[in-house]
């Protein structure tokens, strides 16, 4: 059962980050400047680490 909830708990985070990576990083990043805004590099890392964190928890489901 708790590997389920892990892998649901991932795969919702997963989803967040490679849907909207912006808004998460804006929540990470974004309180240290006041006018700051990610580059082009971190939200293509952002959704890929959405993408894995995705997959990773689909596995959770099988393991």
């Amino acid at each position: 059962m708790d590997k389920v909830i892990f892998g649901v708990v991932l795969i919702a985070v997963g989803l967040l980050e490679a849907v909207c990576p912006q808004f998460l990083w804006k929540y990470a990043h974004g309180g240290r400047k006041r006018h700051a805004q990610p580059t082009q590099r971190d939200l293509l890392i952002s959704r890929i680490g959405g993408v894995a964190l995705v997959i990773f928890g689909a596995l959770c489901f099988f393991i």
